[in-house]
């Protein structure tokens, strides 16, 4: 009898040590789940946050390389002015000649040069309360 409560006792060890090896098992495999999506996580918000601190740089780039070349015009229209009067001589407007091209500063002025062909236009808007909204239209 002695030696039949053993080995039921030893079964029900074995048996019990299977259970806590199964439970340890999923266990281990909730654990590699969440470690795995906390990395997946990380991972993620690393690459956003790399994405924004390239793309802030880009915009930081293009910006210097445009007022590089903005500059580099400058110098350029500059250099052309100093080649056309070498000899520092002032010259006078030709009237006649601007007025023929209809290509010159009278007919198509450039707002580089500071002259907005739009500037002061709202002052001849219509004003109306009246026509402010939708309803104001339809009645």
């Amino acid at each position: 009898a002695v030696v039949s409560t053993q080995s039921t006792g030893r079964k029900e060890w074995v048996i019990r040590e299977k259970e806590i090896e199964k439970l340890q098992q999923v266990r281990l495999q909730v654990l590699k789940q969440i470690l795995d999506k906390r990395e997946n996580d990380n991972n993620k918000t690393n690459t956003e946050r790399l994405n924004a601190i390239w793309s802030k740089k880009q915009v930081t780039k293009e910006g210097k390389f445009k007022k590089m070349r903005m500059e580099n015009i400058k110098s350029l229209r500059k250099l052309t002015e100093k080649r056309e009067n070498v000899e520092g001589k002032l010259s006078r407007r030709d009237v006649v000649n601007d007025y023929s091209s209809f290509a010159s500063q009278v007919y198509a002025p450039q707002t580089r040069v500071g002259v907005f062909l739009d500037r002061g236009s709202e002052l001849y808007n219509v004003k109306n309360r009246y026509l402010n909204t939708y309803e104001d239209y339809s009645v």
